[in-house]
């Protein structure tokens, strides 16, 4: 995951959209020591996390993450432990799965 470019992103947004820290950790139920620490790349970004800044700037998660619309798993972004890269058996196996949750999605 690129932290670097994420929280240049994020800062932008808040910048541009007048949005202290404070703010931004009360929105995501945080404390603004542990935005601080998430920011600087000093602690790790969950899922979760990254789908609340998501949905807070309106970035959405691939954007985030710094990947292009190729590297997406029918909608889904797939961050492979240890930075290794997937290999084309193993991406296909995800496309795979990927598409079946999208099917049990619309069941919903």
């Amino acid at each position: 995951m690129d932290f670097k470019h994420m929280a240049s992103l994020l800062n932008q947004w808040m910048e541009e959209n007048q949005m202290t820290k404070t703010k931004m950790a009360q929105l995501m139920d945080i404390s603004e020591a542990l935005l601080r620490a998430l920011l600087k790349g000093d602690r790790r970004i969950t899922s979760e996390r990254l789908t609340q800044f998501a949905e807070i700037t309106n970035i959405p998660r691939a954007s985030l993450l710094g990947l292009s619309d190729k590297e997406l798993f029918a909608g889904y972004s797939v961050i492979p432990r240890g930075g290794t890269e997937l290999s084309t058996a193993n991406k296909h196996q995800i496309q795979q799965i990927a598409l079946l949750l999208n099917e049990y999605e619309s069941f919903k």
